[in-house]
C-alpha cells in the first residue's frame, strides 16, 4: 500500500507524527519496539521481527501494529497497542484521503462517539500518513463477524435472523436520529460478541472513501460501498440518506434467510446492475418455510425507490 509502506523511513520509536516507523523488533504483548532481538524488559515476552510484507511490527503514530486482522478494498485493519498506556485498539490504514476528508471524518467520529452505545464501535482518533493515506483508530471488538458466522454455518433459522436484524435496526435508529448514515452495512461490519451484542463496525470509514478524490464512481469506475449490499441510489452515485442503510439491512436479512444475497452475478458490475434494474428474487420461492409476512417485510425493504421502502429503522 503506497500510503504506508513497510519499508518507509523510520521517524523514531513512535513512528513520528503519523507515518509508519521502519523495521525493527517488537513485543507482541505490550507493543514496545526495540532495534534488536531478545526478550521484552517489561514482560519477558520474546520479541518478534517487524514484517517486511505488511505493517505488523511497525508503528503508526503512537501505536505498534501487532497483528493483521483483515484486508479489504477500503484498507487493512490491525490489532494495535499504545505502548505508553497498554491500550489495545483496532487501527485501519486507508489509502487516498485528503485533509478535507480527515476534517469531516473527525466531526463524524465525534457524533458517533456521542451516541454512547455499546453496540457501536467508537472512533478514537484519525490522522494522515505520508503520501495521501490515513489511519483510523477504533474500539477493538472481540468476537465473530456475521460474515464469518455465515461461512461457518449452519444457516440461522428465521427467528434468529429476525432477532439479529432487530438489534441492528436499534443501532441504526439511534444513529439515524443523530443524522448519521453508515453507508456500508454488511455482514463483515457486524460483530457478534460472546455476550450477545451485535456491534456495528466502521462508522466513519466510508466517509474516508466517499470523499477521496481518486475514488469517485463517475470518474474511475470505483464505487463507494460493497456491491452486494448497495442501494440503487448508491450505485447511481445519487444522494444517499438513512434509507440506503435500510436497503442494506433488507439485503442482509434476505441473505440470512436464503443463504445468499438477492443479487449475485459473474462480476461486481452485474450485481450493481441487478440492484438498479432487476426485481429481487421471490424469497418464498428460495425459502418456502419463510412466513409470507416476513417475506413482505423484506420485499418492501428492497424497493428500488427509497420512498417505497420502510421510512425508518423503527418502522422496519
Amino acid at each position: 500500500m503506497a500510503a504506508a509502506r513497510p519499508d518507509a523511513d523510520a521517524t523514531g520509536g513512535a513512528g513520528g507524527p503519523g507515518g509508519p516507523a521502519g523495521p525493527g523488533w517488537f513485543c507482541p504483548r505490550c507493543g514496545r519496539r526495540e532495534p534488536s532481538a531478545g526478550s521484552c524488559p517489561e514482560d519477558g515476552t520474546p520479541r518478534q521481527p517487524a514484517s517486511t510484507r505488511d505493517l505488523v511490527g511497525h508503528a503508526v503514530d503512537r501505536f505498534t501494529l501487532v497483528a493483521c486482522l483483515g484486508r479489504g478494498g477500503h484498507g487493512d485493519v490491525y490489532r494495535a497497542i499504545d505502548p505508553r498506556i497498554g491500550a489495545v485498539v483496532a487501527l485501519k490504514v486507508v489509502p487516498s484521503v485528503d485533509a478535507a476528508a480527515l476534517s469531516r471524518v473527525r466531526r463524524e467520529a465525534q457524533a458517533v462517539n456521542r451516541l454512547g452505545r455499546a453496540d457501536v464501535a467508537r472512533i478514537h482518533d484519525c490522522g494522515a500518513l505520508p503520501g495521501d493515506g490515513a489511519y483510523l483508530v477504533m474500539d477493538l471488538v472481540e468476537g465473530e463477524t456475521l460474515e464469518q458466522r455465515l461461512l461457518r454455518g449452519p444457516r440461522l433459522d428465521p427467528s434468529e435472523a429476525v432477532l439479529l436484524v432487530r438489534r441492528l435496526l436499534a443501532v441504526l435508529a439511534a444513529a439515524h436520529a443523530a443524522g448519521l448514515v453508515h453507508r456500508d452495512v454488511k455482514p463483515a461490519n457486524l460483530m457478534l460478541t460472546a455476550d450477545g451484542r451485535v456491534v456495528l463496525l466502521d462508522f466513519g470509514l466510508v466517509k474516508f472513501v466517499e470523499l477521496a478524490p481518486t475514488l469517485r464512481l463517475t470518474a474511475t469506475g470505483v464505487w463507494v460501498g460493497t456491491p452486494a449490499y448497495m442501494a440503487p441510489e448508491q450505485v447511481k452515485a445519487a444522494a444517499v440518506d438513512a434509507r440506503a442503510d435500510l436497503y442494506a439491512v433488507a439485503v442482509v436479512l434476505f441473505e440470512l434467510l436464503a443463504g445468499r444475497p438477492p443479487f449475485v452475478g459473474g462480476s461486481d458490475f452485474a450485481v450493481l446492475e441487478g440492484h438498479v434494474d432487476q426485481p429481487p428474487p421471490d424469497l418464498r420461492v428460495l425459502c418456502p418455510h419463510v412466513a409470507p409476512a416476513l417475506a413482505a417485510v423484506v420485499a418492501r425493504g428492497l424497493a428500488k425507490d427509497p420512498d417505497a421502502r420502510w421510512p425508518s429503522a423503527e418502522a422496519f
